[in-house]
């Protein structure tokens, strides 16, 4: 699947690769490209672009009041809590790699 999502602001366009992993993958795919308009995005961006790929995939991510989920995100192979977390800076050609939670049955 290759949606191009653009959100608004900025001139400049950065495309993301977003990996999904997990029950993501089956909702999703095991990858899409995000496209931000904008110099500055962030993590957050990327997550909220795949909100309008798929919305279901996004509730998996984050929770009703924009919580993450205890799900891990890494961003060229560095986990995303341990650099800025959603503030952490995104930029043209970048990967960012989604594993939803794990739930115990």
């Amino acid at each position: 699947m290759n949606s191009i999502i653009y959100a608004s602001g900025g001139t400049t366009l950065i495309r993301i690769k977003v990996r999904f992993q997990g029950e993501l993958r089956e909702q999703v795919g095991t990858a899409t490209y995000v496209t931000i308009k904008g110099e500055r995005a962030t993590v957050i961006n990327v997550l909220e672009r795949i909100k309008d790929i798929n919305e279901k995939a996004y509730e998996t991510i984050m929770r009703k009041d924009d919580v993450l989920r205890p799900c891990i995100l890494v961003l060229n192979q560095r986990r995303v809590d341990r650099l800025e977390h959603f503030k952490t800076p995104v930029k043209n050609g970048d990967e960012l790699t989604i594993y939803p939670p794990i739930l115990k049955k």
